[in-house]
């Protein structure tokens, strides 16, 4: 299968296919754990799917009209409260016209300075604000919670993603190009972990296929005051920059500049190991760099919803000084009907000392897509 996978990534010859292999596994290896625990709890899932819920929905949310709802709080993310009801099924609520909430169950909830508490949710007197009992006995303004979870809630309910395909083709020059695009993420309430992949294919007339593929795993572990400890590892091919294969892994601190529940901004540096080879003269290097990236993500609750996804990561050469390299990725998505979306994404990838002379040293696109979120 994984020779099947080199195809479609293009990869050519057995030396790199075998290459990509061993990172391929690595990268498997370090998602062991996570599958493994999914994999195991399959089998409860499964039975549970087919046994009737008895736990009692007593949790109490009052919407900006003034109605109670009763039901059960399943998460808050990203300004949506998940809300569970006996009469309507599974409700998004948005965060923002929740004038108050009731719950006698534990639950943890993180802040926009990056604080976690658990406990217990009152109302007060007041709306929009919440007394936080348990943990902590303390009045909090509703606005200031970014994240709530169940703890109890199930590995499974923690995992979110997306996937979507484009097609493009023009009659003039028949050139076609296809792209796809999957990722899935993991938050708990300390750790966020993601694996996420894009593969983008042009065919002309009479050339060789030109493509791009990008895949990563990213694990990310909390600390106070929205600080971070992430480790990254990447997989790129490139056929426009001559770039055969490029892996790389780095470590360093990051930082939650902003944390609502309308924006997120993240900033990040450390180390970095690199090792790539060109299409035209096969043969590994090593080399030594730093990465600093930022990453910026936009929402907007309202009908239609719309994101908005911006990450510039700069790779300044340790062990070449005077090389410089950047990846520029930049998407909106504008939801068509309940979780289907249409997205326009912008590329940019730039490389002063490209791994051959022959490839150009830079790269740059713009593509269209249809997917669905989960």
């Amino acid at each position: 299968m994984l020779r099947v996978a080199c195809k479609l990534a293009g990869v050519g010859g057995k030396n790199n296919c075998l290459f990509l292999t061993d990172r391929i596994k690595l990268l498997l290896s370090i998602m062991k754990g996570f599958i493994l625990r999914l994999i195991i709890l399959l089998p409860v899932l499964s039975l549970q799917a087919f046994q009737p819920v008895h736990a009692q929905k007593t949790d109490r949310i009052m919407i900006q009209n003034g109605d109670w709802i009763t039901g059960e709080i399943k998460t808050l993310d990203l300004g949506m409260l998940t809300y569970k009801t006996d009469a309507a099924g599974t409700l998004s609520v948005k965060w923002e016209q929740i004038r108050h909430i009731v719950s006698d169950k534990t639950l943890a909830l993180r802040l926009s300075n990056g604080e976690s508490y658990t406990g217990s949710f009152e109302p007060t007197d007041n709306s929009y604000e919440v007394r936080l009992t348990g943990e902590a006995d303390t009045v909090i303004n509703m606005n200031y919670i970014v994240e709530v979870a169940a703890l109890k809630r199930r590995f499974w309910a923690r995992l979110d993603g997306s996937f979507d395909f484009g097609f493009s083709f023009t009659k003039a020059s028949q050139v076609r190009q296809t792209n796809m695009n999957f990722q899935i993420e993991h938050r708990g309430l300390k750790t966020m972990m993601q694996l996420n992949s894009s593969l983008i294919n042009t065919f002309q007339p009479e050339q060789e296929t030109a493509r791009l593929l990008n895949a990563g795993f990213r694990h990310r572990y909390y600390f106070r005051h929205n600080f971070a400890l992430e480790n990254t590892m990447k997989i790129q091919r490139n056929t426009e920059l001559d770039l055969g294969l490029r892996t790389a892994y780095g470590m360093g601190p990051s930082k939650n500049w902003i944390r609502s529940n309308t924006q997120r901004l993240y900033t990040g540096i450390g180390p970095l190991i690199n090792a790539e080879t060109s299409i035209s003269n096969p043969g590994y290097t090593y080399s030594f760099e730093g990465f600093l990236y930022a990453e910026h993500r936009i929402y907007r609750y309202r009908d239609p919803e719309l994101y908005l996804t911006t990450t510039y990561i700069i790779y300044p050469s340790l062990s070449n000084p005077g090389r410089v390299r950047w990846d520029l990725h930049s998407q909106v998505r504008y939801e068509v009907f309940n979780s289907f979306f249409v997205g326009l994404t912008f590329y940019h990838t730039y490389d002063n000392q490209p791994v051959s002379e022959v490839g150009s040293n830079s790269d740059w696109g713009i593509t269209t897509s249809i997917g669905y979120t989960f």
